[in-house]
């Protein structure tokens, strides 16, 4: 997902200088997406199993099948240290193993799109990287966790399977958008920041000395690491309230706002401790495999 902040300043392998007369598209520009689907992939399924238990227990507890987070962890771990192979087979696993790996696609693409389209035309004004992902990742990532709750609704409810009502999907995708938006999006602005007050403080002095604030890897990682599940604290009761009107069809107002914020605490713990596998580890671990194993500059 988000790659390092900041805009590109060139572009991955395979650029706009291939020989097809001027077109960045070139045979020797589609290396740099096979490397991009080869760290996604490696990424999703490397935090699959953490999303996956961590999930599944989230559901839990909402439906009232689990009587706490912990008890709805120990469930998953058991049924992991039983039957690991089951467990790596199992419906949960594959969907979100595949919803990551394709969002991780999509980040990975378009920080390639926006440096390959940049190198193309220089003088053509491009949206910021930052932009370009949160819009890619979005497409892909918002339909794509709507049918992964909607499956994991069905699957460890407490009721039978039906379909999910309209302000659940609703509430699903505006939950998904702002964790898109802080992890695309927003880190670039708050290491920015974090740089800037660091360089008033004296602690980044070449930050100061220039007029793009140069941003240190520190800034980076923090900014990358904190604002998915800081979006989490916002975005907790919205997964709760979704769950809940599929649970518990005919509940009233007042009913459905105390459950709400009885499970805001233990809904945003579990949510970040999702996100921080999801979109703060595994971002750094995607960026790290571009970066490092298959040598893509990321933006």
């Amino acid at each position: 997902m988000p790659a390092p902040h900041g805009e590109g300043e060139g572009g991955g392998e395979g650029g706009g200088s291939g020989s097809g007369g001027g077109s960045g598209f070139s045979p020797r520009s589609r290396s740099p997406f096979v490397r991009d689907a080869v760290s996604a992939l490696i990424t999703g399924l490397t935090v699959a199993p953490f999303v996956t238990a961590l999930d599944r227990a989230v559901v839990r507890i909402t439906a009232g099948t689990s009587t706490s987070l912990s008890a709805a962890l120990g469930t998953e771990i058991s049924q992991f240290a039983k039957k690991p192979f089951l467990y790596f087979t199992c419906p949960g696993f594959r969907i979100v193993a595949s919803l990551y790996a394709c969002t991780y696609l999509a980040a990975n693409c378009a920080d390639t799109w926006h440096d390959m389209a940049n190198v193309k035309d220089d003088s053509k004004k491009m949206k910021s990287a930052g932009f370009t992902r949160f819009v890619a990742t979005s497409a892909v990532n918002l339909p794509l966790s709507v049918l992964q709750d909607r499956a994991f609704a069905r699957l460890f409810g407490n009721v039978r399977p039906r379909e999910l009502p309209f302000l659940s999907y609703a509430l699903f995708m505006t939950r998904d958008a702002g964790t898109m938006l802080a992890s695309f999006y927003a880190p670039k602005h708050v290491a920015q920041a974090l740089a800037k007050q660091a360089s008033a403080y004296g602690d980044e002095p070449e930050a100061a000395t220039t007029t793009a604030v140069v941003v240190p890897r520190w800034a980076d990682v923090v900014a990358t690491v904190a604002c998915p599940i800081a979006m989490q604290f916002v975005t907790a009761p919205m997964h709760s309230l979704a769950l809940d009107m599929y649970n518990r069809k005919s509940a009233g107002v007042l009913d459905r706002a105390r459950f709400v914020a009885k499970m805001w605490p233990s809904t945003f713990v579990g949510r970040g401790a999702r996100i921080a596998p999801a979109y703060s580890i595994g971002l750094l671990l995607n960026r790290t495999m571009r970066e490092s194993v298959f040598g893509v500059d990321n933006v």
